[in-house]
């Protein structure tokens, strides 16, 4: 049989691991984040399982989510048996009908602040510490006539601190059902990832970024994030000028003909299907996958 478990999941121990490679099942390890007290509370129990699993002899196939995870893994393991595969995103969901109309009665209820038919600047996730709090501040100063809507749960009771909800033109909407979401986001105009500088900006690849390029809303995320810029049409800045700047482009952008194309394009291939076949692919190379 063939297992396969992420870098932040507790759920499978060490010990588990052990019994199922030792009865002759195929390991996939995951490596999708940085091991981060930022990101998880159980990051010491994490980073234990990590140094152990890092090994050629602990699992079959290191699947990474970003550059900097897998130029670190290649150290350790054979080049054949590290991959690069980035998240990806459900297009079905964001193309399907009864999410393609935008739900502005909901958002208003959301975003009482922000008019009808305003442009809006959205972010979903959660609103935790790895958000630059002052750019964001920054970025909604040089842009007044935006409205910078936040979508997504608050980490560990942050959001005050990260969000300058002092600004009028600044909304947090709280958490959104996924079923939901895409309708209600269908209302911005562009979309960003203000991710503060550091290791969790450097090795994520956000899964919020194809789900923004699913949508048809061009994306934005600093320089600092390399997974992000990396890929095409996204538009980028090293300071709240440059970002202001870049968001202006991204909402001119989202009108034009080619570009709406070419996100369409960007969607079909970084689909979830796409990267489940570079895996499968990978597994069949390695010999632990039957030929189809």
């Amino acid at each position: 049989l063939v297992y396969s478990f992420y870098s932040t999941d507790l759920t499978a121990s060490w010990a588990t691991l052990q019994n199922l490679r030792r009865n002759g099942n195929t390991l996939i390890y995951e490596y999708i984040d940085e091991i981060s007290e930022d990101i998880s509370v159980a990051a010491h129990e994490l980073r234990f399982r990590h140094k152990y699993l890092i090994s050629p002899a602990s699992v079959d196939l290191v699947v990474t989510s970003a550059h900097a995870l897998y130029d670190e893994m290649v150290m350790r393991f054979p080049r054949e048996r590290v991959i690069l595969v980035p998240n990806g995103v459900d297009q079905h969901h964001y193309w399907s009908t009864a999410n393609q109309v935008a739900d502005w009665s909901t958002f208003r209820q959301l975003a009482p602040g922000a008019p009808l038919g305003s442009t809006v600047v959205g972010y979903f996730g959660a609103i935790a510490p790895w958000l630059d709090s002052q750019l964001i501040r920054e970025v909604a100063l040089e842009l007044p006539n935006f409205h910078f809507a936040f979508i997504g749960p608050d980490y560990d009771g942050v959001s005050a601190a990260i969000l300058p909800l002092d600004l009028p033109n600044v909304h947090w909407c709280g958490a959104i059902d996924y079923q939901h979401l895409a309708t209600v986001a269908r209302i911005f105009s562009a979309a960003w990832i203000p991710f503060a500088e550091g290791d969790i900006a450097r090795t994520t690849s956000p899964l919020k970024l194809f789900e923004y390029i699913a949508l048809g809303v061009v994306p934005v995320a600093p320089t600092w994030m390399p997974e992000c810029i990396s890929i095409d049409l996204v538009q980028h800045g090293v300071d709240a000028p440059s970002l202001a700047s870049a968001l202006s482009e991204a909402v001119t952008m989202r009108t034009d003909d080619a570009v709406i194309e070419k996100l369409r394009d960007l969607t079909l291939s970084n689909s979830w299907e796409q990267r489940a076949s570079i895996i499968s692919q990978s597994l069949e190379e390695l010999g632990h996958w039957p030929k189809l």
